[in-house]
This record gives structure tokens, sequence and C-alpha cells, in this order.
């Protein structure tokens, strides 16, 4: 799954040198602004949505006053949003499906929270992580950052995962 592994680099940026430990806390509880509650809606171009209708990613940059700005990946999937759930919180099933992932385990889940073990390895390359994902399927978002009360293999992350607006593509339930 293409988009599983854009999620998974898109975790890696910025990379820093330290060793991951579930015993100790990372060393801050967050340097970016962590997103809060649904998406901003965003506007696609002519060109954009008809980059979407070829079955092609859109990036688009998202201005953020305190951050220096941010992007948004768009993606058209052909499956209602329960099949897309179910997949992307199929974390077990990430070693087969994304480049590097080796381990990847669930250690904790608790009403809206579930908190994900990561492990990659490639030529050259050893990472482990923590992320702390809040999932609201029925709202249709999900947010992550890094577990900050376990220390990973780098610094800093959040990220935020919603369906496009239903008038985007016609392709949406």
């Amino acid at each position: 799954m293409k988009t599983l592994s854009l999620l998974v680099a898109l975790l890696l940026i910025p990379l820093a040198a330290q060793a991951a430990d579930p015993t100790v806390p990372h060393e801050h509880q967050g340097v970016l602004t962590q997103y809060t509650g649904t998406p901003p809606a965003i506007e696609l171009s002519e060109k954009e949505l008809a980059r979407l209708e070829k079955g092609k990613m859109v990036m688009v940059p998202i201005q953020d006053s305190d951050q220096g700005g941010r992007g948004m990946a768009v993606q058209d999937v052909a499956a209602p949003p329960a099949t897309v759930w179910k997949r992307i919180v199929s974390y077990d099933r990430y070693p087969d499906w994304v480049n590097y992932v080796q381990e990847c385990e669930i250690y904790e889940k608790q009403g809206d929270r579930i908190k994900v073990r990561f492990v990659l390895k490639g030529l050259g390359f050893n990472i482990e992580y923590y992320i702390d994902h809040v999932f609201h399927p029925e709202l249709g978002y999900m947010t992550w950052t890094l577990d900050y009360s376990r220390l990973s293999d780098f610094d800093e992350g959040g990220r935020r995962l919603a369906p496009p607006p239903p008038t985007c593509c016609g392709h949406h339930s």
C-alpha cells in the first residue's frame, strides 16, 4: 500500500540520533503545535481535481503562521470510509504492507486512543518509535503524535488523517 508507505515516510521527518526506550519519557512534550478537532476544509484547483480523477495523489501546502507551513496529501480511494479506516488501523498488517516496517504492535488501547510501537529496518538504519493516535472515524479523522511518555528514535511528529470532502471528486460515500 503506497499510501501507508507515504504515511510512514511522513512520520520520519525530522529524524534525530537517539536510542528509543519505552521506560524513559521523551525529552519534551511536543515542539510543533498539535492538531485538534476536525481538519480544515481545503480548496482544490481544477488541475488538482483532474489529477485525483487520474488516481494520482495531490500535495497541498498549508500555511501555518506559527509553524512556517505544513502540507496535506490528498488521494481518492475507491472504497467506503469504514473499509479505509479498518485498513488504516490494521497495525498488525503493516509489516506486510509497508516497506521497511519490520514490527508494528498496539501496546495500549483506551477509548479513542491507540498507542502503537513501530520498528523500521533497512539498509543501514533501525528506527523505533511510539505513536499516540486519537481515532475518530465517526467524525472522519485521526490525529497522531509521538507518545511523549516514551523515548522514540526521532524527535517530533504530529499528523492528521482525514478523507477529502465528499464533494471533491464524486467518489465518496
